[in-house]
């Protein structure tokens, strides 16, 4: 690990970070009412706000590295793997 010890400044808590808070508070409280009530409804947007949160967290590790890397041949590399696997997901049907 190159970087070791605390970050120069201060954290940043973007609309991301909150979004991410708050879609975390949400599935907790679907899953507690899945388990209490063994609701099939509430095991749905558990499962959904999962999701989310996969989504969510995608974006604030690329908002972290941008922020906080530095490494540029890194930053390049994340940058280029993420860009080519949306470019043409279609491609081994050809």
């Amino acid at each position: 690990m190159p970087y070791k010890g605390k970050l120069k400044g201060s954290a940043i808590q973007s609309a991301t970070a909150i979004a991410l808070e708050n879609e975390f508070k949400e599935y907790m409280q679907y899953n507690e009412r899945c388990i209490a009530h063994q609701s099939a409804l509430s095991a749905f947007r558990a499962r959904k706000c999962l999701q989310k949160i996969k989504a969510l967290l995608q974006k604030r590790k690329l908002e972290l590295l941008v922020l906080y890397t530095k490494d540029q041949k890194r930053l390049n590399e994340y940058y280029s793997n993420m860009f080519s696997a949306r470019v043409n997901p279609d491609a081994k049907d050809e």
